[in-house]
């Protein structure tokens, strides 16, 4: 009895100490450029992500009092699930910021647009008119909307000369819900992951 009960020990000793979990799944693996998911919660990647540093601070009490979030990270859909993701370029890390004031965009440089109206619409959609800057001084509708629920997915719509721009967002604070795909490419730029959205 006593020898049994002392192989199971250290047979549950040996299993626990020894076995690896494997969060990475590698999409692609070549030398110099891998694209992975990331599943550890607790990775560098999420902080990175979720990072606001650079954005300017700004009054959000009318739009926290329509009840619309202020900050956004930007998600995608692959393979009917949805992921974050870490680009290649950097300069592809998008990132939105609402305030009362101005909608900030992420990407190479931030982008700081004035805000001239927001409007609650329904419970799920909400109404922005900002001046764009590019290619010249325009008013833009930006329409976000709830699309899915269960996993907190908004669609950002807006006009882009003659094309219907969309995008899928989060609310920052919804960010470890969700994998990570990485384009990790250590020595010169390469193609951005494609996604099904």
């Amino acid at each position: 009895m006593n020898r049994k009960f002392i192989l199971l020990t250290l047979t549950l000793i040996s299993i626990i100490c020894f076995s690896q979990t494997k969060d990475t799944i590698f999409l692609k693996k070549e030398k110099g450029h891998n694209i992975y998911k990331i599943q550890n919660r607790n990775s560098k990647m999420y902080n990175d992500l979720s990072n606001f540093k650079n954005f300017d601070e700004g009054k959000t009490e009318k739009i926290m009092k329509i009840g619309l979030n202020s900050k956004w990270i930007r998600i995608h859909k692959f393979n009917n699930e949805y992921f974050l993701y870490a680009p290649c370029d950097w300069c592809n890390d998008t990132k939105l910021q609402i305030n009362d004031d101005f909608l900030q965009v992420s990407g190479c440089e931030l982008i700081k647009e004035k805000i001239k109206s927001v409007k609650k619409i329904n419970e799920k959609e909400y109404n922005i008119i900002f001046i764009s800057r590019f290619p010249q001084k325009h008013k833009t509708n930006l329409r976000i909307k709830l699309i899915d629920s269960k996993y907190g997915i908004y669609e950002f719509r807006y006009p882009d000369g003659l094309e219907l721009r969309k995008m899928l967002f989060i609310k920052d604070s919804d960010f470890r819900k969700f994998d990570i795909i990485n384009n990790d490419c250590k020595f010169e730029k390469s193609a951005e992951f494609e996604f099904d959205e």
